[in-house]
């Protein structure tokens, strides 16, 4: 419900929320945009020990996580586990094709936030990935 103010307008604070499917498409679209404008996507929160020591993995380390992504592609489709699971199987794979992706050239968080923006969370969830 909208309130009027004094001056005749609606008082921002009361105004319907937009819908989650809505700014999440919104923020997917934005970068895709920038993306493919060549920009990376920001996180402005602070590093945590897990992600500085991903930002030490090494282009020697490229062939055992391209193999650890065949090997989750492969259990994403197994019908045995629940769909959360699966669900959190297929970020993982999506989050290793973007950071071992040689043209795009993600850091790990960087490669995670995406995931996480594409499924319409935030940096909190791309820590989880």
């Amino acid at each position: 419900m909208e309130t009027e103010t004094p001056n005749g307008d609606a008082n921002e604070e009361t105004k319907p929320n937009v819908p989650v499917a809505f700014d999440a498409q919104q923020q997917i679209n934005a970068m895709l945009k920038d993306i493919c404008e060549g920009r990376k996507p920001q996180d402005n929160g602070t590093d945590k020990a897990s992600d500085l020591a991903l930002d030490q993995l090494h282009y020697k380390d490229f062939p055992t996580l391209r193999q650890a992504v065949t090997k989750l592609a492969i259990k994403s489709h197994d019908k045995k586990l629940g769909v959360f699971i699966r669900a959190c199987i297929t970020a993982m794979v999506g989050t290793l094709n973007l950071y071992l992706d040689s043209e795009l050239s993600y850091s790990w968080h960087e490669a995670s936030l995406v995931v996480s923006k594409t499924q319409g969370q935030g940096s909190n969830h791309a820590c989880n990935i």
